[in-house]
């Protein structure tokens, strides 16, 4: 499988923001709409197979928000604002939020064109679309999670190990969670994350 990345630099996120909803909706909102259209820029297919059904993101919003209120309840036993979380555990968090909703679909008319495509590659980038957004929204959280004079870390992207395949076995583990929502669990993702960040965000 082959990651789509949209530009080495898309959004810088602020450290501290952190609202009383979901942060960052309107760059994250723009980010997925990027990642879309750069998606479908790779087929020949008379329309795009990928879209972005605006019902399904916004509810991405409200269940971020009960996602991360439950997770401060049972670690932190209260709820406010407060008890703030790192980046690891708010893209997490996302994480869960995203592969609940599914907001990016295939267009129904484009199913035959997609399946009849020999690139394999192709394939899953239209298969495993809200995985692969997940990849790049933690890309993009871990460069923005930063001052904005940091230029070293605004230029780091994800360079996994392809020896060991990590990339691979990532994915693999979010499409896992994707038919398993109930399997996620928050602390045990954020210490993935962790580990990705320390080993192959450079």
């Amino acid at each position: 499988m082959s990651s789509v990345l949209i530009s080495k630099r898309d959004i810088v996120l602020p450290v501290s923001k952190q609202d009383k909803n979901a942060p960052w909706q309107k760059d994250i909102t723009i980010l997925i709409q990027k990642f879309v259209e750069s998606t479908n820029s790779l087929y020949q297919t008379k329309l795009p197979p990928l879209f972005v059904d605006d019902r399904s993101l916004s509810r991405v919003w409200f269940v971020y928000k009960q996602e991360r209120n439950k997770f401060k309840k049972e670690n932190f036993g209260q709820t406010d604002n407060k008890q703030l979380i790192d980046h690891h555990k708010i893209i997490a968090i996302y994480i869960k939020a995203f592969l609940c909703c599914m907001p990016i679909m295939v267009n129904v008319n484009t199913t035959s064109q997609v399946k009849d495509l020999s690139d394999d590659h192709l394939k899953d980038a239209i298969k495993f679309a809200n995985e692969f957004f997940c990849m790049k929204l933690m890309e993009t959280i871990l460069r923005g999670w930063v001052d904005y004079d940091n230029k070293e870390r605004l230029e780091k992207k994800l360079d996994f190990d392809e020896e060991r395949q990590e990339k691979k076995w990532f994915l693999i583990l979010l499409n896992h969670y994707r038919y398993r929502l109930r399997a996620l669990d928050i602390l045990s993702l954020s210490q993935n994350i962790y580990y990705i960040e320390k080993s192959s965000f450079k």
